[in-house]
């Protein structure tokens, strides 16, 4: 597998830009795909200064609606080029953040993206097997987490605490174990890896990759959840944007040398 992070809230490369937000490019299985795609110009950017032809991209994965991971869709506008995106059947669901004066905000999929005539959306219930190696699927939910108390979502006209269902996340069968590729773990990372190893059968974690969303978590939440990410048999765990500059602090203290951070330009292969 070859990772290239196209779109994080941290660079330390001349050119690149960063912005909040997630977008990564991956080669496995002799597949190249995008997931994520950030929340303005900056993937398109930094692929260009990167020297990566996003046009020779056929497919594209959405972690879950919000903005800063949909809304680099915006930008790969060639007229001549029709990208597949694979989501949640439940991606235009109506994200709302609540603001302190108690209004609220739209941080949804925008619908002139939805309905890009250069997007062919794939929509997914359940789970899909894209090939043999790669699984598209919903996280379930085993264990509470309360990722951020400002989040909603609105149905009708009546605004109620976000469950995410739209989020999905990436499996990837290696050679001696998974990977797993997620985007913001709004729902748990904790439960994304029992969902991965429950859909698998398989144990060994060789990558854990993306957003932990652990910004809004106190200290003594994420020390617990970091204790219990190290209970797991995982390799090496790749993190940053929504995982927040605490929770990759706290995590490096418990996970010790297998943590990674994440910086948009950054590249790793396994």
């Amino acid at each position: 597998m070859k990772i290239t992070f196209l779109t994080d809230n941290y660079t330390d490369q001349k050119e690149i830009l960063s912005e909040h937000g997630f977008s990564c490019i991956v080669t496995f299985d002799n597949f190249r795909f995008i997931f994520d795609t950030g929340q303005t110009f900056t993937m398109k950017h930094n692929a260009k200064v990167l020297d990566i032809m996003l046009d020779n991209i056929n497919t594209i994965f959405l972690s879950h609606g919000h903005y800063d991971h949909t809304g680099g869709l915006k930008y790969l506008n060639n007229p001549q080029k029709k990208y597949l995106v694979y989501s949640s059947i439940n991606i235009n669901s109506r994200h709302m953040k609540k603001n302190s004066d108690g209004t609220y905000t739209f941080i949804g999929l925008n619908d002139e993206i939805s309905n890009s005539e250069l997007l062919n959306f794939k929509l997914v219930e359940n789970s899909i097997n894209i090939n043999a190696n790669i699984i598209f699927t919903h996280i379930t939910k085993y264990d509470n987490f309360d990722s951020d108390s400002n989040l909603y979502i609105k149905e009708k006209k009546v605004y109620k605490r976000d469950a995410f269902d739209d989020e999905m996340f990436l499996i990837l069968k290696e050679s001696g174990g998974i990977s797993v590729l997620t985007g913001c773990s709004h729902r748990g990372i904790l439960n994304i890896i029992k969902t991965a190893i429950n859909i698998t059968g398989v144990n060994t974690i060789k990558n854990l990759i993306g957003g932990f969303h652990l910004f809004r978590s106190s200290e003594d939440e994420i020390i617990e959840i970091a204790q219990e990410i190290n209970n797991y048999n995982i390799k090496h765990i790749i993190t940053g944007h929504c995982t927040g500059l605490n929770g990759l602090f706290v995590l490096q203290n418990v996970c010790k040398s297998k943590i990674t951070p994440i910086k948009t330009g950054l590249t790793l292969t396994s």
